[in-house]
């Protein structure tokens, strides 16, 4: 069964460090070394290392998500009204990968 982590936050750092975080499970799901990784998607294996460190510094949360798609991950967006309870939305960014 797969687990499924959630986090709820307001500013876009957290969000690029749970992509991270989501790039580093794929990477464990697909059993791909650091090499591999870079090569699928087309970065050296330095920068692999950095983003797999949490620098990330000059990633953008969309060439996070290039990553995760080249990675073999399918990316799902979605957007729907918040409760009339909350003046505002959220952003979230969760995964469904097997552990």
């Amino acid at each position: 069964m797969a687990r499924r982590k959630r986090i709820e936050v307001g500013a876009r750092d957290p969000i690029k460090r749970q992509l991270a975080a989501m790039v580093a499970d794929a990477m464990r799901e697909r059993h791909l070394c650091q090499y591999r990784a870079a090569t699928r998607m087309g970065i050296d294996q330095p920068k692999v290392s950095h983003i797999l460190h949490g620098q990330l510094d000059g990633y953008s949360m969309q060439r996070l998500i290039d990553f995760l798609i080249a990675l073999g991950c399918d990316v799902d967006i979605v957007v729907r009204l918040a409760p009339r309870s909350r003046k505002h939305g959220l952003l979230r960014a969760g995964t469904a990968l097997s552990s």
